[in-house]
């Protein structure tokens, strides 16, 4: 028994790790492909893996039970997943890997707040304190001072993706109620498929065969690393799984170092500090 739980711990790590291969990938596509594309290209294969598992199990699932209840609720959800996903990549073009491994956990705030506000759940001053710890490890990344143009957007544009990341698990702990697991993902990449080919109509390039093998790697990349995610909290304790979810930003560190030679000043390594102790905190409080 205590070997099974083990090995789940062992998930989350791969998941981290897949999640730091996820952010090499998207600096590397985004070399040879506009981001426009990519995001759709991602929605796309994506839909197509998931109506494949789907046929798969037709026989094990009825079909009922992919009506989706809260058609609204499923839309918006793909609305802020596809902001994400675009402003997440953006961020990985300007900022070094570990720094927006780091700042996408500020997403921990986000949800707390909104959960509060929107699903009625306690709210502790405790929080609110360790919000502000955060904040100022975000301030140090940001430095005003030294800190290049380029670089604040980059940051900028990780924090809005974190806030639409939050959105997006406060609107799925609540669809999660009325609604299968495997409804909400097919929904989630149709309607994402859709919102993105409407609003990057004009932007979509055409993709040659390699291309489209490294899009289809990329794809499968962060599928394993939700699904692996997902399987790590499985007979396990989140609060002794989350804290391995944080090997992340070390994968990224060690990515980044060696494969983009990207370094961090020590100002930036306090400030990312600062980020994993106050969300680590926050999720000690909350059982996030």
């Amino acid at each position: 028994m205590k070997n099974e739980k083990f090995d789940k711990t062992y998930f989350q790590i791969l998941s981290s790790f897949l999640f730091a291969l996820l952010g090499v990938q998207i600096k590397i596509l985004t070399q040879h492909l506009n981001l426009e594309s990519l995001v759709f290209y991602r929605c796309f294969f994506g839909t197509l893996i998931i109506f494949f598992v789907i046929l798969i199990q037709l026989k094990k699932i009825k079909i009922n039970g992919f009506i989706a209840n809260n058609q609204i609720l499923q839309l918006l959800r793909a609305v802020v997943g596809v902001g994400a996903m675009y402003m997440g990549y953006k961020a990985l073009t300007i900022i070094p890997l570990a720094m927006a491994s780091t700042i996408s956990f500020t997403k921990v705030f986000f949800v707390t707040f909104l959960s509060f506000f929107f699903l009625k759940e306690d709210f502790k001053l405790k929080i609110l304190f360790l919000a502000a710890i955060g904040l100022l490890g975000v301030y140090l990344i940001i430095n005003p001072t030294t800190t290049e143009g380029s670089n604040k957007i980059g940051i900028y544009l990780s924090i809005i993706s974190a806030f639409f990341v939050g959105i997006g698990i406060v609107l799925t702990s609540f669809l999660t109620k009325k609604n299968r697991t495997i409804t909400i993902l097919f929904y989630h990449s149709f309607f994402s498929l859709i919102f993105s080919s409407v609003i990057f109509f004009n932007k979509i390039e055409h993709i040659s065969w390699d291309q489209f093998l490294l899009i289809l790697i990329f794809t499968f990349t962060a599928l394993l690393g939700q699904y692996f995610n997902t399987e790590s909290y499985k007979n396990k304790k989140a609060s002794v799984t989350v804290l391995f979810s944080y090997t992340r930003i070390i994968f990224s560190f060690l990515f980044g170092y060696f494969i983009f030679n990207e370094t961090l000043s020590g100002l930036t390594l306090l400030g990312l500090a600062l980020i994993v102790i106050s969300t680590l905190s926050v999720k000690k409080f909350t059982k996030l």
